[in-house]
């Protein structure tokens, strides 16, 4: 019984032997340090690579493309906020890449708009969820089917429409210019009267 146990406890410090760092392999600063690596000194070194891999940048990434809003077949970029991206510790994207995306409205009748989100870079239509916004009542939250598109419902408060999905950069479209599309709805409506007319 005595063999036995001695036999164990050998086994033991043969395996913590062996656990521990050899330095007749290349030295790292694991092993310089002997596990016992400064908390402070990791920290400092973490903080450091994460800010220079991370350093703030606004604007377009070499091949990508911006954000765009078509109302009715007509780009309305300027409805859009934030359409560059701002990138960085300090930017309001972070440092994480998310994919822009795009966004086809068409009005369908005084009380019905048709919409499609897809991937700016590919034009492949995604899944997503709008947030929409009007004044004086709670947000409304729906979700597109797999192919993008959605309808709902055109209201004369309508302000805002937040589009997003899971990788992809929020799409913010603000309608508090409703004057404007107003315009261009008068203005589309008047070309369909004159194109009917001759």
């Amino acid at each position: 019984m005595l063999v036995s146990q001695n036999w164990g406890r050998n086994l033991i410090t043969e395996k913590r032997e062996m656990v521990g760092p050899s330095f007749s392999e290349p030295q790292t600063l694991w092993a310089i340090t002997n596990h016992k690596l400064n908390m402070k000194s990791f920290i400092t070194i973490a903080l450091i690579s994460f800010s220079i891999s991370c350093s703030s940048y606004k604007g377009v990434i070499k091949g990508d493309r911006l954000s765009e809003f078509h109302f009715n077949g007509k780009s309305h970029n300027s409805f859009i906020e934030n359409r560059i991206p701002d990138f960085g510790i300090s930017g309001e994207d972070g440092c994480i890449y998310k994919a822009p995306l795009s966004f086809e409205m068409i009005q369908l009748n005084d009380s019905t708009y048709w919409g499609r989100v897809s991937e700016s870079n590919t034009h492949n239509p995604t899944p997503a969820k709008l947030k929409i916004y009007y004044q004086g009542i709670p947000p409304k939250v729906l979700f597109t089917k797999l192919n993008g598109e959605i309808r709902f419902s055109n209201h004369p408060q309508l302000q805002k429409i937040e589009i997003d999905w899971v990788g992809m950069r929020t799409l913010s479209l603000d309608f508090t210019k409703r004057k404007l599309l107003n315009k261009i709805n008068a203005h589309n409506n008047q070309f369909a009267k004159i194109g009917a007319d001759i």
